[in-house]
C-alpha cells in the first residue's frame, strides 16, 4: 500500500483563556467549518433514528453530558463557548463537539 499525503492549508490557532474563553474563539474563528463538519452526520443520524431533531439532540444530552460532567467537567465549559462564539444552540454545538467519540449501534 502506498501511503498518501494531504496537501493544502495547514492553520494555527493560538488561544488562551479558560475552557470557555478557549471555545469561544474556537467557535468565532471556524464556525462554517464546524457546522460543515457536524451537519452531514447529524442528518444521517435523523434519517436512520426515525426520531425528530431535537429529541435526537435531547437523547444525546441525556446519555453523554453527565459522562462529562463527572470527569471532564471542563469540557461543557469549552462547549458552552463554542455555542456561544458560533452562534449555534448549545445541543447542536455538544454534537459538534462530541458526535466522533460517540458509540455506534
Amino acid at each position: 500500500m502506498t501511503p498518501t499525503t494531504q496537501q493544502g492549508k495547514q492553520h494555527f490557532y493560538d488561544w488562551h483563556g479558560s475552557a470557555y474563553e478557549i471555545g469561544l474563539q474556537h467557535g468565532q474563528a471556524l464556525r462554517e467549518e464546524i457546522i460543515r463538519e457536524y451537519l452531514p452526520a447529524l442528518q444521517s443520524l435523523i434519517e436512520t433514528s426515525g426520531q425528530n431533531e431535537a429529541q435526537l439532540l435531547e437523547g444525546i444530552i441525556a446519555q453523554y453530558e453527565p459522562i462529562f460532567e463527572r470527569y471532564v467537567p471542563g469540557t461543557l465549559d469549552e462547549i458552552q463557548g463554542l455555542a456561544d462564539g458560533s452562534g449555534l444552540d448549545y445541543r447542536h454545538a455538544f454534537f459538534a463537539a462530541i458526535r466522533d467519540g460517540m458509540k455506534s449501534g
